[in-house]
């Protein structure tokens, strides 16, 4: 789901595990890491994911103080449990995920 500024928000504060992924189209870890993130929900199914183009939306960016992508950003019903930055395989990203999810 391709998030914006004006969807953020409700995005990240919906119940359950949402994980953002901020990149942008001429970056390419982001486009290599997009496949990746785009089938977390299936190995996750409690997992909700969006995708926020810095470059549409620095706002938000800024806010979380992303300043290298592609940066993860985890939430739990609002509330920011963790962040990564960098490109990383399928299953040590969905490890990092059940790891910071699990105590939250």
């Amino acid at each position: 789901m391709e998030l914006s500024q004006a969807t953020f928000q409700d995005f990240i504060a919906a119940d359950g595990l949402s994980l953002v992924d901020f990149s942008a189209t001429w970056c390419g870890p982001c486009r290599a890491m997009a496949p990746v993130v785009a089938a977390l929900p299936e190995k996750i199914p409690a997992l909700r994911v969006g995708t926020i183009d810095v470059d549409k939306d620095p706002e938000d960016a800024a806010a979380l103080g992303v300043r290298s992508i592609p940066f993860l950003a985890l939430f739990r019903a609002g509330k920011l449990l963790a962040t990564r930055v960098g490109a990383t395989t399928p299953a040590a990203l969905a490890a990092w995920i059940e790891e910071n999810a699990k105590d939250a």
